[in-house]
């Protein structure tokens, strides 16, 4: 995110995505609501999201390629 900002493009860019997604201005704040995430907040939002229930299993069955 920090190399993202360093040209004119990347700067509009970061902008205009963060404008459909949110607001412009989260750019701002971005890196400081990413520092105040802690370890129990992703361990309850894993316990919360990722169950047996929810999960998805494939298997890659490979294929001679000869």
């Amino acid at each position: 995110m920090a190399f993202g900002r360093e040209s004119v493009t990347n700067q509009a860019l970061s902008l205009g995505m963060w404008e459909v997604l949110d607001t412009y201005k989260r750019v701002d704040t971005l890196m400081d609501e990413i520092a105040a995430v802690r370890a129990d907040d992703v361990q309850r939002v894993a316990q919360t999201y990722l169950t047996e229930k929810r999960r998805v299993v494939g298997h890659f069955l490979p294929t001679d390629m000869a």
